[in-house]
């Protein structure tokens, strides 16, 4: 029963059919977050394994004809062609082409991918549907770290982790793992209401997650999980005042538990804050600087430093030979594609999806505001990075969503209606799912 539960995510539910262009997404978004484990050798499996997925992922994806249930405008793919392209315009102005050219190159086709298998989802089904599918397919994906957590070091018993690797996992990697599932795992309660089993391991793990987000002293996964409960309890509909009140003692009191133990990771985080102060911010003089390099040389504001390329820019206009990349996915794609690249993804990806989520969504998921503030503080704008999949895949599922979906039915008997003629034939062809 929880195991017919868990796959039916897999398969349609019409048909009662696995489909495979699921599948295949799951393992793509998977093999990140199993790579994140690996080091050496493995990892570079993973890395070329993760690639040639993607390629045939494409491929099926593109080769699968019929068997669609909506007519689904795709016309708001010139969002993805155009900041494709603003892209490889400034590609000839990087500093190091032959890096630029290769990560451009790896990095591509996962957004084809990701943008096409939206439309592919909201051709086959319903786009509140489509949204639980990618919702379960992400927690199934994001929940192996926790396992891997709880085998090694139960937060249970282990209340800091701040700086230490579980199983191959960082413990910052391991925070955003605890906040994707509890996010996650909310959305599916509220919105799906599973019973027996499978609701008490969602609600089991919430509280894990919970307990083994706050080991990790991750500050960009206490930020989020805080603005996702101030929205859950104050905002959200599909959950009782009670269940509310539950919860917000919960956390407060995890919170204030934790805050007392002065061994906590939470104070550990904070005395390291302090001084990173008093020392100054490290990941803010990095920014300072970069930005430096370019007001002091203009047309790096249009050209930037070349895609991947933040470290070489600021040591061939600065001097200055950096240790870390970026840590923040806006700061980086401003500095390394210029302004027009940068503007086009926040306008039109990013801000879309805040106004779509904030119109349509803020009432019934909390999901959106954790993809949203997380790359503030960390670089995931490469494939391989480790929120990569649920950033992307949530930030295109909101350039699509307002697009018309009509019944393939619908459709058809309103040409029939219109053009008396039509029959369904040639080019206008459309094959309903059986």
């Amino acid at each position: 029963m929880l195991l017919n539960q868990i796959t039916r995510v897999f398969k349609d539910e019409e048909s009662q059919k696995v489909d495979w262009m699921i599948v295949l997404f799951f393992l793509n978004a998977f093999l990140v977050v199993y790579g994140y484990s690996l080091r050496g050798a493995p990892f570079q499996l993973v890395k070329f394994g993760r690639l040639g997925l993607v390629i045939i992922s494409l491929i099926t994806l593109f080769a699968t004809k019929g068997g669609t249930k909506y007519v689904f405008s795709s016309h708001k793919n010139w969002v993805l062609w155009i900041f494709l392209l603003l892209n490889l315009y400034v590609l000839a102005f990087s500093i190091n082409f032959t890096k630029s050219v290769e990560r451009i190159l790896s990095w591509i086709p996962f957004l084809i991918y990701i943008n096409y298998f939206i439309t592919y989802l909201f051709r086959r089904y319903e786009k509140t549907e489509a949204s639980m599918k990618l919702i379960r397919l992400f927690l199934l994906a994001y929940v192996f770290p926790l396992v891997i957590f709880f085998i090694y070091a139960n937060p249970l018993v282990s209340r800091n982790i701040y700086g230490k690797s579980i199983g191959g996992y960082k413990s910052n990697v391991l925070g955003w793992a605890g906040l994707v599932f509890f996010i996650l795992a909310v959305d599916w309660l509220i919105n799906a209401n599973p019973g027996g089993l499978l609701k008490k391991l969602l609600i089991g793990g919430i509280i894990f997650s919970v307990l083994a987000l706050m080991s990790t002293g991750s500050r960009s996964s206490y930020l989020s999980m805080a603005v996702s409960v101030i929205i859950l309890v104050i905002n959200s509909k599909r959950i009782s005042l009670s269940a509310k009140g539950l919860i917000s003692i919960f956390i407060v009191g995890v919170t204030f538990y934790t805050l007392n133990d002065p061994t906590s990771a939470i104070n550990k985080r904070i005395e390291k804050s302090e001084t990173q102060l008093k020392k100054g911010e490290v990941r803010l003089e990095m920014a300072r600087i970069a930005f430096e390099a370019m007001v002091e040389n203009p047309t790096l504001l249009i050209t930037g430093f070349g895609y991947d390329n933040f470290r070489e820019g600021v040591s061939v206009y600065k001097g200055i030979d950096l240790d870390l990349p970026s840590h923040n996915s806006y700061l980086e794609l401003f500095i390394t594609t210029g302004f027009f690249s940068f503007t086009f993804f926040l306008i039109f990806i990013v801000l879309n999806a805040i106004i779509k989520y904030i119109l349509f969504d803020v009432r019934r998921f909390i999901f959106l505001p954790s993809f949203i503030i997380i790359p503030f503080f960390e670089s995931n704008l490469n494939a391989g990075q480790f929120l990569f999949f649920p950033w992307m895949t949530f930030m295109f599922f909101y350039v699509h969503v307002t697009s018309p979906q009509i019944p393939v039915r619908q459709f058809l008997e309103s040409q029939q209606r219109r053009f008396p003629s039509f029959s369904g034939s040639g080019s206008m062809m459309i094959k309903p799912m059986k």
